[in-house]
């Protein structure tokens, strides 16, 4: 923040970038600038024109490097990094990130499975194994069934009855497939700028 000299108004020289949020603006409709809230100071108001006219919107995917200027060798090598280098590797990412999705549903799937076995039983109470760590089991009873335990996210644990577990997995498992298919067609959006780039070095060969 600069103050300046003889004025009570201080303001901010530097406009935020959003860079570093890649997708996330785009996925949200969300940009924001901070920074020279005072209007009325003209380099504030130069510095913003001027910052705004530089940034470029994050792109949605990788952007293919240009290669003009180029033999036909350093073209190959430059296209070939990148799929190697920046694509392969976000796709292995994005399926790893959709195959956690995946397990975190099939988590919830067999929880729903056990409520429902529960109801179906009417137990009002079990005799289970505990694994109390490093594979050591031990006998355990769980006095009450009508109520259970669920991580609903970040660590958070909340005391359900069955009905409201059924509820919330059932809603849980709706947003976590919607993620799932986020990723799903990244993954796509990644195998489709592979294949383009596959098909520009294989014409670079034919012209070599």
């Amino acid at each position: 923040m600069v103050k300046q000299k003889g004025e009570r108004v201080w303001t901010a020289p530097i406009v935020a970038t959003v860079e570093h949020l890649g997708e996330l603006l785009e996925d949200s409709g969300l940009d924001f600038v901070v920074g020279y809230k005072d209007a009325k100071n003209p380099a504030a108001e130069a510095q913003i024109a001027k910052e705004t006219a530089q940034r470029q919107p994050s792109p949605s995917s990788a952007t293919i490097p240009a290669a003009g200027g180029d033999t036909t060798a350093a073209q190959i090598k430059k296209y070939e990094s990148f799929v190697n280098d920046r694509l392969r590797v976000d796709l292995q990412n994005t399926l790893d990130a959709r195959d956690k999705v995946y397990e975190t549903i099939s988590e919830y799937l067999k929880l729903r499975n056990q409520i429902e076995l529960l109801q179906t039983q009417n137990l009002t109470s079990l005799k289970t194994m505990m694994d109390v760590g490093c594979e050591f089991f031990m006998q355990a009873t769980i006095p009450r069934l009508d109520q259970i335990t669920v991580k609903i996210g970040l660590d958070v644990h909340v005391v359900l009855t069955l009905p409201e577990g059924l509820m919330f997995i059932a809603r849980k498992e709706q947003a976590l497939v919607k993620v799932a298919d986020r990723y799903t067609s990244r993954a796509a959006d990644l195998k489709a700028q592979i294949k383009m780039v596959l098909g520009a070095i294989e014409a670079l060969l034919e012209v070599g």
